[in-house]
């Protein structure tokens, strides 16, 4: 591909458009008792004494694990600015015939990691001005930045050294960017991929980047760090296998130890794509292997136990998105229109399929001309299997200018597609929705019921319920390429007008204090109450109804400290002769996240209405009177809770002589404490030895740090044990079960927090 980031027709566009927790049980990296931080480290012939500060990686590399499949905590519903960072811009090399252009902002990748240090969040985002940045999440203030040799396009890695004494080496990120922007290509000179102190921002290690077949040495990729080693696929084509906390010193300079490097290109290929053989995507993981995705045009599979590859599926055009694993062990990848007869677009694959027999489904896309690409999609797919398996929920942005939302594990057999190479027919799964958002090359949010859509034209904010009926909530124009990430109300994206962006509820966020919002709280952490109260009052004027509803809610918005409250008693507005419309609705509900439209006759209201669709109140209402309003319908109304985000946005219309409700909720949110509480189901009631199908919190190659594991967890009040060897790996089981359903019922609730990233596995 042409480097993914608008390489051609850049300025003519801009002009009109005005948890992953990486662990690595090793030996330090550097071995000194000297520390920035004023901290004394005590050494004696049995232990080591240090203080460490309490960190906690909520999203530690690109699309957020080792499936890349997760994408950060609690969208929004609505998309105000809470705050902009300013990025910077700077020169970079587009091709040798297009020369030197200056960007701003950060782009493609360009998905912000989420940090908690000392219960306070902080980003982490690689930008166009050269420079890696730390960020607090709440003021949007630079805390420290990192100067590379160019642009930043890609996404780190956030990694933790388990054996390291010194603070400032313990935690760093590894972060590629481009060559260099005065770098000659030769042998010794290119360093664009580099280990940063998360604590400090200064340089651990840089690695050198090889000259190859490939006509680029950028790092745009992802690391994936499994255990004690990293894994990473650079844009000369290689795949380089290396351990990020040992090394060497040459030339002064610290380089990282390379265990293997791998070609992810053939022969064949250097004669079909010249020198476009550069890997833009990260890695992920399915079991035992590894998966990604390459610009000659393969879907390469990386044996774990045998460090080689094994697995090898051809498309013949460009790849960039990366592989995201499906909670059934599939591949979903993005194709991109270029060296093919047939379309671009996304495709589903069975790895553990001969690779003539892995195609599970593909989906075209149109073939649109855009800057340089020709079709097809760009970035990667996202699906919703972390956050609501049962929806199997898969979206993606394209240059045709749509976003589409397909469902993954259904399939058309019968009337059947041509694949890439415009001759092989494969099924094509169920279109559940498509939106026109403009072309994109953006990787999508998808929640249990939020979906979050940037591209060329600004960023979408879908609300969908349990029918799969989507309703767009909001809006936010500008000119983005790269993906957001969601934390806490809100979403973090940059954009290529040179700003980082906090986009979220305004009220919200006040009332909070950017601790906590309303909606997405786990049942454990929330109770709600709705209370009912009645206005006999008719309203004749659209603006007396406004002052009233918005007055009385800015009364009865309360934070308490401590245990946060927030209050929105339920409104509930009687409209007299002329009605009120559903635009009027819209406003209120706009600017307070709390409210709702429903009707509380026995005949529900249409909540699936969306922008462009108004939905009619029945031409029967009951009379609203508290004694009226039927248990059934109570029932409905105390269930809105759990659904008010479905419904925050649609669209009432009320005719002359009929009654409607606007009503509120009333929620207390009791915050988070800062004490780690075990979940109620880890009560130690099932035994880790009950059955073959176990819930796996890690897996190691070294017994030691197997060991060291176990006891973490067991001192934590988690009773676990030691499975293996089993293949050189060694396991650490949380729950054991006879039956796969039972783990399966018991890892939906296990993944979140510290054990997100736990998966199932039969001995």
């Amino acid at each position: 591909m042409k480097s993914a980031g608008l390489p051609a027709g850049r300025n003519i566009i801009l002009g009109i458009s005005s948890f992953l927790l990486f662990v690595s049980y090793v030996p330090p990296f550097f071995t000194t008792g000297d520390n920035n931080y004023g901290q004394k480290l005590t050494f004696s012939e049995s232990h080591i004494e240090v203080e460490f500060p309490d960190i906690q990686v909520k999203v530690g590399t690109y699309l957020g694990n080792e499936t890349r499949n997760f994408y950060g905590y609690n969208p929004p519903l609505k998309l105000d600015i809470i705050w902009k960072h300013f990025l910077g811009s700077g020169k970079t090399v587009v091709t040798e015939e297009e020369g030197t252009e200056i960007w701003y902002g950060a782009g493609w990748t360009g998905q912000p990691l989420i940090i908690r240090e000392k219960d306070k969040d902080f980003l982490l985002i690689g930008a166009f001005d050269y420079n890696l940045k730390k960020i607090d999440v709440a003021t949007g203030k630079l805390v420290w930045q990192y100067r590379y040799d160019d642009i930043i396009k890609g996404t780190g890695t956030f990694c933790v050294n388990q054996e390291s004494t010194d603070p400032e080496k313990k935690y760093y990120i590894i972060q590629g960017s481009r060559k260099g922007y005065e770098n000659p290509q030769s042998p010794d000179s290119i360093s664009s991929f580099r280990a940063v102190s998360y604590l400090s921002g200064k340089e651990l290690w840089r690695m050198r980047i090889k000259k190859t077949d490939s006509y680029s040495r950028d790092v745009d990729g992802s690391t994936l760090v499994i255990n004690d080693t990293a894994y990473i696929g650079l844009e000369n084509g290689l795949l380089m296998v290396f351990d990020a906390n040992n090394g060497y010193e040459s030339e002064g300079i610290k380089r990282p130890e390379v265990i293997s490097q791998h070609p992810l290109y053939s022969d064949l290929d250097r004669a079909r794509h010249g020198g476009n053989l550069v890997t833009e995507s990260s890695p992920c993981r399915i079991g035992n292997h590894i998966y990604i995705t390459s610009g000659s045009g393969h879907v390469y599979g990386y044996n774990l136990n045998s460090g080689k590859i094994d697995w090898d599926f051809l498309t013949g055009s460009d790849m960039d998105g990366s592989p995201v694993a499906t909670s059934d062990s599939c591949l979903i990848v993005t194709i991109e229109k270029q060296y093919i007869s047939g379309q671009g677009g996304v495709m589903k694959l069975d790895p553990s399929k001969e690779p003539d027999d892995a195609v599970v489904w593909f989906f075209p896309t149109g073939d649109v001309e855009f800057a340089d690409w020709e079709g097809g999609v760009i970035g990667s797919a996202s699906v919703i299997d972390l956050y609501a398996p049962e929806k199997s929920v898969c979206a993606f942005n394209a240059i045709d200018g749509y976003m589409y939302v397909v469902d993954h594990k259904k399939t058309d057999k019968v009337n059947l597609v041509a694949g890439p190479d415009g001759k092989t027919m494969f099924p094509k799964p169920k279109l559940l929705f498509k939106y026109k958002t403009g072309p994109s090359i953006s990787t999508p949010l998808v929640f249990k019921d939020v979906i979050v859509s940037a591209g060329y034209s600004g960023v979408y904010l879908f609300n969908f319920n349990d029918s799969l009926r989507f309703t767009l909530l909001d809006f936010f124009e500008g000119i983005f390429e790269a993906t957001p990430v969601a934390n806490d109300g809100k979403i973090f994206i940059a954009s290529r007008d040179g700003f980082l962006y906090s986009l979220g509820d305004t009220l919200s966020t006040d009332a909070c204090d950017g601790d906590i919002v309303l909606t997405n709280l786990s049942e454990e952490k929330r109770k709600i109450k709705i209370d009912f109260e009645i206005f006999q009052k008719g309203f004749t004027k659209v603006s007396d109804f406004l002052e009233i509803a918005s007055n009385k809610l800015n009364n009865i918005l309360k934070t308490e400290k401590g245990n946060v409250k927030i209050q929105s008693e339920l409104l509930i507005a009687e409209t007299a002769e002329r009605g009120v419309s559903g635009n009027i609705a819209m406003k209120l509900s706009k600017k307070y996240s709390g409210l709702l439209i429903a009707s509380l006759s026995e005949n529900a209201v249409n909540y699936e209405g969306s922008h462009q669709q108004q939905s009619e109140i029945p031409n029967t209402i009951a009379a609203i009177e508290e004694k009226q309003v039927s248990e059934k319908t109570k029932d409905n109304i105390y269930r809105l809770p759990d659904m008010i985000h479905t419904w925050v946005t649609c669209n009432i219309s009320a005719k002359a002589n009929k009654k409607w409700l606007l009503a509120g909720l009333r929620t207390t949110a009791i915050s988070k404490t800062k004490k780690q509480i075990i979940p109620d189901y880890f009560d130690n009631t099932v035994s880790v030895s009950s059955g073959p199908y176990h819930i796996i919190a890690g897996s190691f190659s070294i017994k030691e740090n197997a060991e060291r594991y176990y006891n973490k967890l067991n001192a934590k009040g988690y009773h676990t044990s030691i499975l293996g060897p089993t293949k050189g790996f060694y396991y650490i089981p949380l729950y054991s079960f006879s039956t796969r359903e039972e783990a399966d019922s018991v890892l939906r609730k296990v993944a979140t927090g510290e054990f997100k990233d736990v998966w199932i596995m039969k001995f």
